[in-house]
């Protein structure tokens, strides 16, 4: 009978211990699966930041070729909006690369 009891209780245990490896293993699970989706989430926020800037290195290069000549048209309504534009256009640069450096 000691050894039915002890048979049981062994099993129990060991029961108990599969148990405790298996929701272990289910939250090891859970955190790669989080941290996947953290670098996912920061693989496209890169990819994101890449892309802004590439256009605005892009609107940057395009305004600052016909700056010279919005500066010669000074006064008219088009020359305000293109050297605005280009102010706006330093700015965001400006706060990007601060962006950068404080990574």
């Amino acid at each position: 009978q000691q050894l039915v009891r002890f048979k049981l209780l062994h099993a129990t245990s060991r029961a108990r211990i599969e148990a405790r490896d298996a929701e272990k293993q289910k939250l090891e699970d859970k955190l790669v699966e989080g941290q996947l989706e953290v670098a996912r989430i920061q693989a496209e926020s890169a990819a994101e930041r890449e892309s802004k800037r590439g256009w605005l290195e892009l609107i940057s290069n395009l305004a600052t070729a016909v700056k010279p000549y919005a500066e010669m048209a000074e006064g008219s309504e088009s020359a305000s909006a293109l050297l605005t534009a280009l102010e706006a256009v330093e700015r965001v640069q400006a706060d990007d690369e601060a962006w950068l450096r404080e990574r």
